[in-house]
């Protein structure tokens, strides 16, 4: 029976991001509650993690090993899904994307898909997702200003703030997650390893290249 909670896991890792990833020591995301930076590729990795480690944890998600065909006679262990449930009324915008693209699949093709064309930076894409999620659940307030002068041309500037009266409690929540994440790294170590490796590879694939051009 599918667990039903209160927050999603991605939404607690990018809150408390600094409990689940190295702090950035030059270029990363700022952390809108705590103002920690944080490495943006691993923010973005363990987002997805989360989300696809929670929504097995809850019975939501079957996660097992599968066989990649690869040179017609060789072939390596992937991490397939497949939704358990519905992504109907799912916490999170990365749990629902997941649930409605596990048909039994390869994870590393839902990561794809959830990205879902090639950008410059699709770390980012996906970290903008479970912010845009915080906002809409009223944990983050965005406010837009009008920029003067020059700057008119570039829109409306969004400043997102943190709530910390509503966020503060869920830091109990946030070690729980880390402490399950951490067991099923142990206990599911193959599997999880897989799938750290699908998830990389997915989110690395979707980076725009730049059109090659014939040199004069």
């Amino acid at each position: 029976m599918a667990t039903e909670v209160s927050i999603a896991a991605s939404s607690l890792v990018y809150l408390f991001g600094q409990k689940f990833v190295p702090v950035a020591r030059l270029t990363g995301e700022t952390l809108v509650y705590g103002g920690a930076k944080v490495r943006e590729k691993e923010l973005a990795h363990t987002l997805l993690l989360s989300a696809f480690a929670s929504l097995a944890q809850q019975g939501n998600l079957e996660l097992k090993a599968g066989k990649k065909r690869r040179l017609m006679l060789f072939s390596s262990d992937v991490p397939l899904a497949k939704a358990l449930t519905s992504p109907e009324g799912q916490r999170g915008q990365l749990e629902r994307m997941i649930l409605g693209r596990a048909g039994g699949g390869r994870v590393y093709d839902i990561v794809r898909g959830i990205i879902g064309k090639d950008l410059r930076n699709p770390w980012a894409h996906i970290i903008s997702l479970v912010r845009s999620d915080l906002v809409e659940e009223g944990y983050f307030r965005a406010e837009q200003e009008e920029r003067r002068g020059i700057g008119r041309l570039l829109g409306a500037k969004t400043t997102i703030t943190a709530l910390p009266e509503r966020i503060a409690p869920l830091e109990g929540e946030a070690d729980r997650l880390k402490g399950m994440l951490s067991a099923f790294q142990v206990q599911e170590a193959r599997l999880y390893s897989m799938l750290q490796k699908e998830v990389t590879s997915g989110v690395k694939s979707r980076v725009y290249q730049e059109p090659e051009t014939d040199a004069d």
